[in-house]
């Protein structure tokens, strides 16, 4: 059996929910202020992976090189897209689904290229400032970022935080406009202990996924005007892109070239020292 070598930080089975006879819009951030986004239509398959992105450099065991995609992300994928999948077929959360879904939610915040990078560039600035970072092997940074990538998405402490948020599904109905999805989809609160916390994803062109605490923070979200609420959601889910962001049709274009054409995410000023972005409810 062959290696996983596409690993998909954007899962297949999500990114096909914006595909209009089997492919999507595909919008990346231009590579300089004169250069323009590029835009294509392409398979879901075709995008949100990186060749082995989480694949172990140099295992002892030849066999674990892929453990992380093939039996971890994978699992997670799998058991995600079948939780939601009976959620929206109208069946109440098991305790299982919800647990499910979390972990489908954690790993989204964590399973980009930028955030790899940014776990290995955390864990080389951690370093005492007497130790030559030299006297460790080339691969060290990126073995044991990927160590810390699978602790955040399996994190005990943060999937019992987040089981006990109640799961909305939210549809924002038909509107000229239609929620979008980047490389970054996941919408954090600032802070996840305080009674208007919520964690939230866009799963598809007209709903959004929501974990909150409080029933007051969803109702804020569905009292706002259809298009109001569409074109805030998307300008957060496509600001915080790294690279890449999705749409299901042509138009979209407008609206996310002026948000891509930004130099990095990082001249926001938002980013954390976690190195997240967080947001809050119209409350």
């Amino acid at each position: 059996m062959s290696e996983p070598n596409r690993h998909h930080y954007l899962p297949e089975f999500y990114l096909s929910r914006w595909t209009v006879d089997g492919v999507l819009w595909r919008f990346l951030r231009p590579r300089g202020p004169k250069h323009e986004i590029h835009a294509r239509r392409v398979a879901p398959k075709a995008i949100g992976f990186q060749p082995n992105l989480y694949a172990y450099p140099r295992p002892e065991d030849p066999r674990h090189r892929q453990t992380i995609e093939a039996d971890f992300l994978q699992k997670i994928d799998s058991k995600g897209a079948a939780s939601l999948k009976k959620l929206e077929g109208g069946e109440a959360a098991s305790p299982n689904d919800k647990i499910h879904i979390v972990q489908l939610l954690l790993s989204f915040i964590h399973r980009t290229p930028g955030r790899i990078q940014f776990l290995q560039n955390e864990l080389r600035n951690r370093l005492p400032k007497d130790f030559n970072p030299e006297q460790l092997p080339d691969d060290f940074f990126r073995h044991s970022a990927l160590g810390v990538f699978t602790d955040l998405v399996a994190s005990d402490m943060m999937i019992s935080e987040l089981v006990r948020f109640s799961i909305f599904l939210l549809s924002v109905g038909e509107n000229k406009h239609r929620l979008m999805t980047s490389d970054r989809p996941t919408i954090l609160s600032d802070g996840l202990h305080h009674i208007h916390s919520f964690v939230m994803l866009p799963i598809g062109p007209n709903k959004l996924l929501i974990l909150a605490k409080s029933r007051d923070v969803p109702d804020a979200f569905a009292n706002q005007p259809s298009g109001k609420l569409i074109t805030a959601i998307n300008d957060a889910v496509v600001t915080q892109a790294e690279a890449l962001a999705i749409g299901n049709k042509i138009s979209d274009r407008h609206f996310i070239d002026k948000r891509l054409q930004r130099q990095s995410f990082d001249v926001h000023n938002e980013l954390k020292s976690d190195g997240l972005i967080r947001w809050r409810a119209p409350l």
